[in-house]
């Protein structure tokens, strides 16, 4: 997982910093479904916090997919009482039908990773 974390190529002025990123975003992104359809539960968090507008991550930013992670992680889990904070926060910017959407997802993404 910390690959995902802090492997990014930190040289923008490298002639390779371009497709070193595109291999960077594509290795993370294969290497956290790998880790979540394993049933790794930290690599919810750590794709939910990819989702965030705040991160820099693998992913463009979707406060549905980052409901969902967060949400899947929570019922993966004990929840702690900062991912409870987060999910209130984000369920703040969703409209109704979007927060469905993410329950929904969020339990499917709980289904395949951990409730084997």
């Amino acid at each position: 997982m910390a690959y995902v974390r802090w492997g990014q190529p930190d040289d923008p002025k490298s002639d390779t910093y371009l497709q070193d990123t595109r291999d960077y975003v594509a290795n993370s992104r294969k290497y956290l479904a790998e880790q979540i359809a394993a049933g790794n539960r930290q690599a919810l968090l750590i794709a939910s916090n990819n989702y965030s507008a705040s991160s820099e991550g693998v992913y463009d930013h979707d406060p549905i997919a980052q409901y969902a992670y967060l949400y899947a992680y929570c019922l993966a889990t004990e929840c702690i009482d900062v991912s409870f904070k987060v999910l209130s926060k984000i369920a703040a910017g969703l409209s109704p039908q979007d927060l469905s959407n993410a329950k929904s997802q969020g339990q499917s993404i709980y289904k395949e990773c951990c409730a084997k």
